[in-house]
């Protein structure tokens, strides 16, 4: 089981890396399986909010159709000793929006925002993200 108080070999997930990992046709597939399968060599825990397994599930649902989504979800059952999922809090949702602030110029979603706060509580730099906001939230985006 991942412990989320040693934020040492933890990585974020964000939409676009479940989606690379998930979805064959996405440009970023290959590299996406190539971290996904490193990550498991060197025993590196992935760390994903409620808000980014939602926003993923609207994501799979409307491209890929319901059955997609719930073949995800088995897969993340099977998934569980290297993905942790933590709850975004009410915190967060306030640091959120010092960095929709910040950041409005920019087109990120409130989602992301939201992942900045949670990386912030949990001391998590890196984030396997194809998503630029990431980098531009001052994070260091894998691979």
């Amino acid at each position: 089981m991942i412990n989320i108080s040693t934020p040492k070999n933890l990585i974020f997930v964000d939409t676009s890396a479940l989606k690379a990992v998930f979805d064959q046709n996405d440009d970023f597939h290959q590299q996406a399986i190539a971290v996904w399968e490193k990550a498991k060599e060197e025993k590196t825990g992935f760390v994903i909010s409620n808000f980014i397994l939602d926003e993923f599930y609207t994501l799979v649902r409307s491209h890929l159709g319901r059955l997609a989504v719930l073949q995800f979800y088995q897969d993340l059952v099977k998934s569980r000793a290297q993905l942790k999922i933590v709850r975004i809090t009410i915190k967060d949702e306030v640091e959120a929006w010092d960095f929709f602030e910040k950041l409005s110029g920019r087109k990120l979603s409130f989602t992301d925002c939201t992942s900045f706060a949670l990386m912030k509580r949990l001391g998590l730099t890196e984030t396997f993200a194809f998503d630029k906001h990431f980098k531009k939230a001052g994070f260091i985006l894998k691979p």
